[in-house]
């Protein structure tokens, strides 16, 4: 009877567990599923248990048992990388914001911030690691276009014939920052010298200065 009382207190508490699981799963469902972000939870013997519709798509799966039966070093577009960024998660307890190329199930790759911590189980007798993935693909193409536009602007700048500066507007007025060789070819100062230096008559004439009282290069 003893016997049959401990497996009963044994069975409920199992029960109790398994019930408390269910409803912090159904709970942490609720959060994620409705955010842009990839949120999923790891554990080091099961790989991903957990991942949100978000990450499910940003790889470019349909379900959660496909994500979970893939192989993770799969996910990198560089293995290296991914083996780097285990090592510093295991020596900092997490990852904070590292920018990673991730590789889709078709191949394709995607430029990704992650974020990681460590979540230690009741009794530390399990280790999870939640994370989060926020997609900046477009940002950096942004970035990119930015960079250009401003090395095609410059190129510009330099190879015009005509003096040319570029000024920065600040409390006094516009100052200089750089000048073209052209500025040097014409003026006979070279544009580092010209550089933030007061002398209004190198851009605006003589007969005109009162109009443009406050220009300074």
């Amino acid at each position: 009877a003893t016997a049959g009382l401990f497996l009963g207190i044994s069975s409920w508490r199992s029960r109790t567990v398994q019930k408390a699981l269910s409803r912090r799963e159904r709970r942490l469902r609720s959060i994620t599923e409705n955010v842009s972000d990839g949120i999923y939870r790891s554990t080091p013997e099961e790989g991903i248990v957990y991942a949100n519709q978000a990450f499910i798509e940003m790889f470019g799966f349909e379900h959660l048992e496909d994500v979970r039966e893939a192989d993770p070093s799969g996910f990198y577009a560089d293995p290296a990388e991914r083996e780097a960024l285990y090592r510093q998660e295991a020596e900092q307890g997490g990852l904070d914001g590292a920018e990673v190329r991730f590789r889709r199930k078709d191949g394709s790759t995607f430029v990704g911030l992650l974020s990681t911590r460590r979540v230690e189980g009741k009794g530390g007798d399990r280790t999870y690691f939640d994370g989060a993935i926020t997609d900046i693909t477009e940002r950096k193409r942004a970035e990119q276009a930015l960079h250009e536009e401003r090395d095609r602007l410059e190129t510009l700048f330099e190879s015009l014939p005509s003096p040319a500066v570029r000024c920065e507007l600040q409390d006094l007025g516009a100052v200089v920052t750089a000048a073209n060789p052209a500025f040097d070819e014409n003026v006979g100062i070279g544009p580092s010298d010209r550089a933030g230096e007061g002398n209004p008559s190198l851009i605006v004439p003589e007969q005109k200065r009162g109009q443009a009282p406050h220009v300074q290069v």
